[in-house]
C-alpha cells in the first residue's frame, strides 16, 4: 500500500482536487524534457513540465507477476519539444522515464506511478512520434554472454570486428532525387548491395548532422529505411558506410581484406536438421 503525506490524504478526501499526471525523459547527455497535462506550464525543481497539447501516454499497465510494465507516449513533433532529428540520431533511445501525479500548486505531492526506459522512440510520417515505455523488469530480459549462432554476433566496424570505418567510408553528394526517402549519388559506382543496411550521414544542407539507415543500395540508387525531417536536396553532401550482411563469405571478401579471423559466428555447426536425421544402412 502506498503511503500519502498527510497533506495530499487530505486533498483527496476533499472530493475536490488539483492533480495532474507528469512525466519526464532524461536523455543520456543529462538534459530532462518536461510534460503535463495540465493546460499551463509548470515549472519545478528547475524543470520546465510543458502543457503536453498533443502529447500524452496511454494506460499504464503492470502486473504483479513480474512481466514488463508497459505504457506508450504519441504526440506531434515541435523542434522546441521533440526534435524529429534527434530521435533519427537516437538522442532519445534508452532515454530514462517517470511518471507521477501531483497537485499542481505543490508537485512534491506527489503519487510516484512508474519509472522505467524508452523502448521505441520513432518518427512516423515526420508528422509525429510514438515511443515504447518499458519498466526496469525489462533488464531481466536481457541477454547476457554470447550464444552459438550461424551469422556473425559482431557489429561491422566495433571493437570485435576490427575494421576502421574511416577505410571504408565514402563522400558525395546528391545527384538526382528519385523519391522522398530515395535518390541517386553523384559518382558512387560501387556494386550493387555494397551499401544495403549501412549508414548515412548528411554533412550538408537542412539534414545536416543527420544519420539515417540505409534500406538498399542497387541500380545507382540510395534508399533510406524512413524519412527524414527535411526534403533531401541535390548537391547535398554525405558519408555513407556500407553494411554487413554477417556472412562469412563478406567477411572474407566484402571490405578488400580478409577479416575472418574476427567473425564471430559459427557457421559449421551442425544445425536442427542433422540432429533429427538418422543413419540409413546401406542395402
Amino acid at each position: 500500500m502506498r503511503q500519502l503525506s498527510s497533506k495530499l490524504q487530505q486533498h483527496l478526501e476533499s472530493g475536490v482536487t488539483e492533480l495532474s499526471l507528469f512525466w519526464t525523459f532524461t536523455l543520456k547527455t543529462g538534459e530532462v524534457y518536461g510534460f503535463t497535462d495540465a493546460d499551463y506550464d509548470i515549472e519545478h525543481d528547475e524543470v520546465l513540465y510543458r502543457s503536453a497539447i498533443g502529447i500524452a501516454p496511454t494506460t499504464y499497465k503492470a502486473e504483479g507477476d513480474g512481466s514488463v510494465s508497459n505504457m506508450d507516449f504519441s504526440g506531434l513533433v515541435e523542434k522546441d519539444l521533440i526534435d524529429p532529428a534527434r530521435i533519427l540520431n537516437g538522442q532519445f533511445d534508452n532515454a530514462e522515464v517517470r511518471v507521477f501525479i501531483a497537485m499542481r500548486s505543490d508537485l512534491n505531492e506527489r503519487i510516484k506511478l512508474t519509472r522505467g526506459t524508452v523502448g521505441n522512440f520513432k518518427v512516423i510520417d515526420n508528422k509525429h512520434f510514438e515511443s515504447e515505455f518499458r519498466g526496469f523488469e525489462q533488464r531481466l530480459n536481457s541477454k547476457f554472454g554470447d550464444s552459438y549462432s550461424y551469422s556473425c554476433r559482431a557489429t561491422v566496424f566495433d571493437s570485435k570486428c576490427g575494421l576502421n570505418a574511416d577505410d571504408h567510408r565514402a563522400s558525395d553528394f546528391v545527384g538526382e532525387i528519385v523519391s522522398d526517402i530515395e535518390f541517386k549519388p553523384a559518382t558512387l559506382n560501387h556494386e550493387p548491395g555494397y551499401f544495403d543496411a549501412g549508414e548515412i550521414t548528411f554533412t550538408s544542407g537542412l539534414n545536416s548532422g543527420l544519420k539515417a539507415n540505409v534500406k538498399r543500395w542497387n541500380d545507382g540508387v540510395i534508399e533510406l529505411v524512413s524519412n527524414l525531417p527535411n526534403q533531401i536536396s541535390v548537391d547535398d553532401s554525405f558519408n555513407i558506410l556500407p553494411g554487413c550482411p554477417k556472412t562469412l563469405n563478406a567477411c572474407k571478401t566484402k571490405f578488400g581484406i580478409d577479416n575472418h579471423e574476427n567473425f564471430r559466428g559459427e557457421p559449421f555447426i551442425p544445425g536442427n536438421k542433422f540432429y533429427q536425421s538418422r543413419v540409413v544402412p546401406r542395402q
